[in-house]
């Protein structure tokens, strides 16, 4: 995260996104859900380290423990050591068995530079009238990050390629990971912008995370994209970035007939 968070430094960014679990990995063994973190504890301090020296607000996912429960969250660091908490409303039937407690419906919103964010993780996307609150709430960037990916026997080593039934099933995965469908409209037609990033590696024991990652602004135009990675052999550490364009803040009315003057700034 450290070299990342340089990378993105030294790119200009403001805001840097890593993916849902990304600070321990999602694993739902009972050993990783019982070491989970709170907002006190060193590997947030080291996050409150990184982000102060390299200047940027970083927002990584972890499981969080707090009043004797578990969490699926997302941490937010700024650099003058402030630590804002999102955590995740939808889980799976597997995260419930595992032993988290469902987050609140109602997304926390916070500032970056002047630009209104909220964080939607994973399956949170499809909360039943998210987008519209979130549209009128002033949201301007909105932050998706998953840890979503498929069974490990779909991970594809180099050779597999020369399988045929294979390299049908590769060719489909990667269509999934390749295009975003709606979401690029639902960007253009709200006037919210889209970090989205997907954890990426091999976890060892259940599931294959291929790390595909993208960036839409306001306008629906796609800004950055990684198109992810079934080819194991093939994933490595990837940041992508870009001047995003963010619909502005609507301006209070003058007057009860004066309507809402909607602009675009730019945001890294």
């Amino acid at each position: 995260m450290n070299s990342l968070s340089a990378e993105a430094s030294k790119a200009g960014a403001r805001l840097i996104l890593f993916a849902e679990g990304a600070l321990h990995g999602y694993c739902l063994k009972p050993e990783i859900v019982a070491a989970a973190l709170s907002p006190n504890d060193p590997a947030v301090q080291q996050l409150r380290q990184i982000s102060r020296r390299h200047g940027l607000v970083i927002a990584v996912g972890a499981f969080e423990k707090a009043n004797q429960k578990r969490y699926i969250s997302h941490f937010v660091v700024w650099p003058d050591g402030r630590v804002r908490v999102q955590r995740k409303h939808s889980l799976t039937p597997a995260e419930i068995h595992a032993g988290f407690t469902p987050g609140p419906i109602a997304r926390t919103l916070f500032d970056v530079n002047g630009i209104r964010c909220a964080i939607a993780i994973c399956a949170d996307t499809g909360i039943e009238g998210l987008w519209d609150h979130l549209k009128q709430k002033g949201c301007q960037l909105c932050l998706i990050p998953t840890a979503g990916g498929a069974n490990r026997e779909d991970m594809r080593r180099p050779e597999n390629l020369d399988d045929p039934t294979l390299r049908t099933r590769y060719l489909k995965a990667m269509e999934k990971v390749c295009f975003l469908g709606e979401a690029l409209l639902r960007c253009r037609d709200l006037g919210i912008a889209m970090m989205a990033t997907n954890l990426a590696g091999d976890d060892g024991i259940a599931k294959y995370h291929p790390g595909h990652s993208s960036i839409v602004d306001s306008r629906g135009c796609l800004v950055a994209l990684y198109p992810g990675e079934y080819v194991a052999d093939f994933l490595r550490p990837v940041m992508i970035h870009g001047e995003v364009i963010v619909r502005a803040r609507p301006m209070p009315p003058l007057s009860a007939r004066e309507p809402h003057r909607w602009g675009l700034s730019r945001f890294l």
